[in-house]
């Protein structure tokens, strides 16, 4: 079956790269030809000087992630840059699958968001989800474009969403009973082919979106406290005191976080490769009403008490850290793949 795959694919963000591949990987695996629908969101911007040293570092990252999709990705669609030309002209396919990623966010997609709720082509063209994210925990949608999303859904053939919390929504507002299931890049237990040869490092790895002083001085005086370098992978620039790498492309970031004795993040996808390759990791939440997703993922893992609340007080709250009993971890990872893979295997 031909599947046209509705994503955040075209991103230096490495959370939607990943799980964009993943998603294909996954949609291969099962025998469907998969073609990943050109359509893309903004990237952020910045202003004054921050704006040209943010434009020479992202020039290697889109480097990096063009070559990776060159590489990894399969054929994609024209470039549409309007729902209006989705409509227009939909692309020629069997099947239409949005996810995962926060692709059912509206604060994010805005202009573009009716096409992640799939509100183009044919009546007879098969509708899924497949682990959308919401990405927060109310809905603050006004009414006119809810009804239109309301109207969108009721053409799928069947909804999953990612975390807990979005399921809980969905049932709320528009009466949905969706599936829950989890992140495609969940869906395997590593990824060899993209990362190569994992090399443990004494080092603490901080894959952190959202930086400020703060932070900074937590990790100092975590490192400073256990005599363990630090590594920032995320940042623009090099931090003083602190070790440095380029942001990395999908390979070295997969590597670092993999390799890590320590793995600090607010990421959703660092928590997720924190997982997968067991490490030990702390959480620094994020004061935006945007957690809902790492929330859901460490409460049904059972990992709640991986989450600090203050990087001021991380050594403190590392040297408190038990180990974390991977068994019982992959135990409920098995039993939530093995509910994913029964829901893809149904599509069609």
């Amino acid at each position: 079956m031909k599947i046209g795959l509705l994503t955040y694919h075209h991103s230096i963000n490495n959370g939607a790269t990943f799980q964009t591949y993943a998603t294909v990987k996954a949609l291969h695996s099962l025998g469907h030809e998969v073609v990943i629908i050109d359509i893309r969101q903004s990237e952020k911007k910045y202003s004054g000087l921050k704006n040209v040293i943010a434009d020479a570092v992202k020039a290697k990252r889109f480097a990096d992630a063009r070559r990776f999709r060159d590489k990894y990705y399969p054929e994609l669609t024209r470039r549409y840059y309007s729902v209006d030309e989705l409509r227009s002209d939909p692309p020629a396919v069997d099947c239409l699958i949005v996810g995962s990623d926060q692709t059912w966010n509206v604060g994010i997609s805005k202009a573009m968001a009716m096409a992640y709720f799939l509100d183009f082509g044919s009546d007879s063209i098969k509708r899924y989800s497949y682990a959308s994210s919401v990405g927060v925990e109310t809905w603050n949608v006004e009414q006119g474009m809810t009804r239109h999303i309301a109207d969108a859904l009721k053409r799928f053939d069947a909804v999953s969403v990612r975390e807990r919390t979005g399921a809980k929504l969905l049932n709320e507002v528009f009466g949905i009973n969706a599936s829950v299931c989890v992140d495609p890049s969940l869906l395997f237990d590593g990824y060899p082919e993209l990362s190569g040869q994992i090399i443990g490092r004494n080092e603490i790895v901080c894959y952190k979106l959202d930086r400020d002083s703060v932070f900074f001085s937590g990790v100092r005086k975590l490192k400073e406290e256990t005599g363990i370098p630090v590594r920032i992978l995320s940042s623009l620039y090099p931090v003083l005191g602190l070790r440095y790498t380029y942001p990395p492309g999908i390979p070295e970031w997969i590597r670092r976080i993999a390799g890590a004795k320590l793995v600090i993040t607010d990421s959703f996808h660092g928590v997720v490769l924190s997982v997968l390759y067991h490490r030990s990791f702390i959480v620094l939440l994020n004061n935006n009403g945007k957690s809902s997703r790492i929330l859901d993922l460490l409460g049904t893992l059972g990992l709640q008490n991986r989450i600090c609340s203050d990087a001021s007080s991380l050594s403190e709250f590392y040297s408190s850290l038990e180990p974390i009993d991977y068994s019982v971890v992959d135990n409920k990872l098995e039993s939530l793949r093995a509910a994913s893979w029964a829901y893809l295997k149904n599509i069609g």
